[in-house]
């Protein structure tokens, strides 16, 4: 039951501060892990990919007529895609399942959501889709790494690894260019997994509960859309949208303006304290597939709060 706007109280400066750290702080804890299961993948990733490059002497064929066009695409193919998706979706699935939780405690809802709720596994497969992508940016510079080399004439393990002639040329190998690529990017995404995460789950409770609008919480140079260039560190701009309130449909719309990003959303009040849930137990974060039914309630839900 939605609690009545006269039982609700408008949340005061310090409230929402502590709402937003408890926020970020929930967000780290839960980071922390994305972020070390993100350093073990890539660091496995870049011994696959290599190994299968050397193991296959440069050659990559799709069928017995003739070499892929892009080797690279041999070389990932949609292994990596579920491997990174595995890596990922159970420190998404702990953070939906939180913020779920927490927003409503904050705006008077009574039951608890578990990890097996098709919401929490909808909200989560959008999570997947995103994650697939960190493979693309790597295939990508994989492919020109492996052209400019052939066209230079160095073999295999040269492209792969190394020599005096490709440091001559200033030619990164695979083993050097999967290093620099990998540079700071599980931190990356951990923060903004974890973001996007927090935010999609808290903005659902929030519509779910009835709710217009919401405060913006935010970084200093951070508009709706994007960061603010040209700025000093700390240095703020006329279009920041800390503090201010927009729609729930502007929210979903845009839950963050830029990886990285520090935004949270805030409800304009919050209903009385009620008793804090109990912790869920392990097997709460157990997922299964959805039934036919259970993703037909799924997609009517979330049409309420995406943008048209």
């Amino acid at each position: 039951m939605q609690p009545l706007p006269t039982q609700q109280k408008a949340l005061s400066r310090g409230q929402r501060q502590r709402i937003v750290a408890q926020t970020r702080r929930s967000e780290q804890v839960i980071g922390r892990g994305l972020r070390n299961a993100a350093r073990k993948f890539f660091r496995a990733q870049a011994k696959r990919v290599i190994k299968i490059w050397i193991d296959a002497d440069g050659y990559l064929s799709s069928t017995a007529e003739g070499e892929y066009k892009d080797p690279a695409q041999a070389m990932f193919g949609t292994g990596e895609d579920v491997r990174a998706v595995a890596m990922s979706r159970p420190y998404v699935l702990e953070m939906t399942v939180t913020s779920l939780n927490s927003a409503g405690e904050l705006v008077g809802a009574e039951d608890s959501i578990l990890g097996t709720d098709p919401m929490v596994l909808s909200l989560t497969d959008q999570s997947a889709q995103r994650v697939v992508q960190i493979n693309d940016a790597t295939q990508r510079a994989v492919q020109r790494a492996i052209t400019r080399g052939q066209a230079a004439g160095y073999s295999p393990y040269e492209i792969a690894y190394g020599s005096t002639a490709t440091r001559a040329d200033e030619f990164r190998p695979l083993q050097s260019l999967v290093e620099l690529l990998y540079n700071g990017r599980p931190e990356c995404i951990a923060r903004t997994e974890m973001a996007y995460s927090n935010n999609g789950a808290a903005l659902y409770r929030f519509n779910q509960m009835g709710l217009g609008n919401v405060e913006v919480s935010d970084g200093p140079g951070c508009a709706l859309t994007h960061h603010v260039q040209g700025l000093k560190p700390g240095q703020s701009s006329s279009d920041d949208i800390n503090g201010r309130m927009i729609t729930i449909k502007e929210a979903n719309a845009w839950q963050l303006a830029h990886p990285n990003c520090r935004r949270v959303f805030l409800p304009l009040a919050r209903a009385p304290s009620r008793p804090r849930a109990r912790s869920q137990p392990p097997e709460a974060f157990v997922t299964q597939a959805l039934t036919a039914n259970e993703r037909a309630r799924a997609a009517r839900e979330m049409a309420q709060t995406r943008v048209g």
